[in-house]
C-alpha cells in the first residue's frame, strides 16, 4: 500500500473512531425524540454521521487512488475549513448570522480549488437566505440576531 493510500486509510479510521467515541459518550445523556430533543441527541447524530463518513473514507482509500487534486492540498488550505468554523462561532453573536455566514463561505472559497467567483457568490447568497429564514421563521429569533446593529 502506497503512502497516499495509507494516509487516507489512517484518516478514515481516525474519523471512524472519533465518531464511535462520540456516539458512546452521548449515550450518557438523555437522547429524547426528534420532536423533543435531549442534550445527547445532536452528539449522537453527529457521531453517527462521523462514523459513517469515516467508514466511507476508509473504504475509498483502500479501494483505489486518492481523489484527483488531493496532491495539491497544502497546510494553509487545509486549515481554512477549521478557521471558518472558528470564525463562525466567534462572529455569530457579535456580528450576526449574515456576517458569520459570509466568513465561513469565504474560508471555503479560499480552501477550495477551481471555484469560480460567481459560484461562491451564488452559494453564499443561498446560504444567507436559508439561514435568515431558518433563524427568523424556524427558530423565531429576532431579526437583530441576523445583523445586530
Amino acid at each position: 500500500m502506497d503512502v497516499d493510500r495509507r494516509k487516507g486509510v489512517a484518516g478514515g479510521l481516525l474519523v471512524t473512531l472519533l465518531g464511535a467515541a462520540t456516539v458512546v459518550a452521548s449515550r450518557e445523556y438523555d437522547i429524547g425524540t426528534p420532536g423533543n430533543m435531549g442534550p445527547g441527541f445532536f452528539p449522537m447524530i453527529l457521531g453517527g454521521l462521523l462514523f459513517l463518513f469515516g467508514l466511507l473514507n476508509t473504504g475509498v482509500a483502500m479501494a483505489g487512488r486518492p481523489a484527483e487534486g488531493a496532491e495539491r492540498i497544502t497546510l494553509g488550505r487545509s486549515m481554512m475549513l477549521p478557521l471558518g468554523v472558528l470564525l463562525f462561532g466567534l462572529l455569530i453573536e457579535r456580528a450576526g448570522a449574515v456576517v458569520a455566514t459570509l466568513a465561513i463561505a469565504g474560508c471555503v472559497w479560499m480552501a477550495g480549488y477551481g471555484f469560480r467567483i460567481w459560484e461562491i457568490l451564488l452559494v453564499t447568497v443561498v446560504l444567507v437566505v436559508i439561514s435568515c429564514l431558518m433563524f427568523i421563521y424556524g427558530l423565531q429569533l429576532p431579526t437583530t440576531y441576523l445583523l445586530p446593529w
